[in-house]
């Protein structure tokens, strides 16, 4: 008869564990997700602003260009060029130079010609 008592209070304290150890990892993953998340936002974050540097050297070396007035955007690979160029032609060319940077996989027009 005592031994009853006993296996009672051993199989509670045993589903006790089970239920801590399963909101344990409940909270590990989610916190795991959360820096995950943060994580990838800086390597995204970092990865765009190394793309928009790339970008405008590209833009700096072209001799048809004045880039001090074309300003370059990144995100995931996309590229917005706003600001003023001269002409037609040296909007075609900013175009022309942005899409051959590697890493880029679309360019957008927001460039005004002065």
């Amino acid at each position: 008869m005592k031994l009853r008592p006993m296996m009672a209070m051993l199989l509670t304290a045993f589903a006790a564990s089970l239920v801590v150890t399963a909101a344990s990892a409940q909270q590990k993953d989610k916190l795991d997700r959360v820096q995950q998340d943060k994580f990838g936002n800086v390597e995204a974050n970092v990865g765009d602003a190394a793309l928009a540097t790339r970008v405008k050297h590209a833009l700096e070396r072209s001799p048809e260009l004045t880039p001090a007035d074309v300003k370059v955007e990144t995100k995931n690979g996309r590229v917005l060029l706003s600001g003023s160029v001269q002409n037609e032609e040296q909007r075609k060319k900013a175009i022309q130079v942005a899409s051959i940077v590697d890493g880029v996989t679309e360019v957008k027009d927001g460039m005004t010609v002065k």
